[in-house]
């Protein structure tokens, strides 16, 4: 499960949906909108594959990573698509997953421009080595995230455990402001995506 999301974050996220436009955000050329049966379908025409236990999985490549998780992202109950969160192939260091994160922001970076939020620290101050810090991620007791806005939709990168498994790996989470919006059939805006982007992997 993935670590509750910083209220300071998901107060901006909520901000930048209310005003988000009607354009939708794109992940690979495909619009963050409309069914989960014609989005999985587009998935598949763009080369995923589709997982043979878990539902709204799919597996591919992604920015020189194989073998990715895709998670397709919508409110529970309604056949709506609002995001996708790819998960990179899972390592075992913090060598290797701090070289994830910084590779992948860095890329980012020269998409988006600088992030509008940025945290990344660890709980305990002056950790000595890689080992150290790859059991206080194992612990939970990190936070690393940042986000990004090009006005249509939102970014957010972070290192966090994964479940089952008993690891950690680089979430990259894809939501178009356009369609949670719309979805969001109550209005609470904060609510549902706190919800989604906590439970991404369950």
């Amino acid at each position: 499960m993935m670590k509750r999301i910083p209220l300071f974050l998901l107060f901006w996220l909520t901000c930048t949906i209310c005003m988000g436009q009607d354009r939708h955000f794109t992940f690979k050329g495909i619009p963050l909108c409309g069914s989960l049966n014609r989005f999985s379908e587009k998935l598949i025409e763009a080369g995923y594959e589709p997982n043979n236990y878990y539902n709204l999985i799919y597996h591919g490549n992604y920015n020189n990573y194989h073998d990715c998780c895709i998670h397709i992202l919508h409110l529970k109950n309604y056949d709506k698509v609002f995001g996708v969160t790819v998960q990179l192939p899972m390592v075992y260091s913090w060598e290797k997953l701090s070289d994830q994160y910084k590779r992948m922001k860095k890329r980012l970076r020269r998409e988006f421009g600088e992030p509008k939020t940025s945290k990344e620290e660890f709980d305990k101050p002056d950790l000595k080595s890689n080992a150290e810090k790859y059991q206080e991620v194992l612990q939970g007791r990190f936070k690393y995230l940042c986000t990004f806005d090009n006005g249509i939709g939102i970014v957010c990168l972070q290192i966090d455990k994964i479940s089952p498994f008993e690891t950690c790996g680089v979430l990259l989470s894809f939501i178009d402001k356009a369609s949670l919006k719309a979805s969001s059939e109550d209005g609470d805006f904060a609510r549902t995506l706190g919800d989604h982007l906590n439970r991404v992997i369950k």
